[in-house]
Parts: C-alpha cells; structure tokens; sequence
C-alpha cells in the first residue's frame, strides 16, 4: 500500500451499515459512556447505524464519534498512521466485497 497522507475513504457507506462490526473488532469498550472510544447511536438488526442518511453522509459527521473518526482514533490509539490505515483498508475492502459494493469504491 502506498503511504497515505490522509485516509482514502470511497463513501460507499459499508462501515456505517455495519457499525456492529465495531464492537467485534474493538471490543466491548464502544459500549462503556465513559470511554472515549464509545459510541453513542444505535443500530438496526443489520447494524445500520441510525445516523446514516440515505445518500451515505453522516448525519453527525461534524461531531461524530471518535471510533467513527479514522485518524482521531489513529491518534488516540498511538497506532502508527500508515499501520493503522492498512488495518482499515483490509476491513474496508471486506465489507464492501461482502455487500457486494462495485470494484470502483474499493481502496488500493
């Protein structure tokens, strides 16, 4: 993977479809009020998370979570940016390949 100044995000939605995929791949302390890694909204059965629109914009972007926040959470993490990046890449790129999202929006 090439080194990215910033995360390549296509918006397809794939992550805020499946926002229960957090709490598999962080653990429980998305659920914890007190960390700052928790994550506030809730989510449907299929983890669509309640503030997706239908055009896949966030309807908190601005003040979204930190969990939600690529490299916020990279920072917070203390991940270094280029590991951290390739990590969500991969996870990315697997959503989409598993909804079925067109070649176009996946991550080189």
């Amino acid at each position: 993977m090439q080194k990215l100044k910033k995360y390549p995000c296509t918006m397809c939605g794939a992550c805020c479809k499946h926002i229960d995929r957090i709490f598999e791949n962080v653990g429980e302390i998305v659920k914890d009020p007190k960390s700052k890694l928790h994550f506030p909204y809730k989510f449907d059965e299929t983890g669509r998370c309640e503030m997706l629109n239908d055009d896949n914009s966030c309807k908190v972007y601005k003040n979204r979570p930190l969990i939600c926040n690529i490299p916020m959470l990279q920072k917070e993490l203390k991940i270094p940016k280029q590991e951290f990046f390739s990590i969500n890449v991969k996870s990315c790129n697997k959503l989409m390949e598993e909804d079925g999202i067109p070649e176009k929006f996946r991550i080189s």
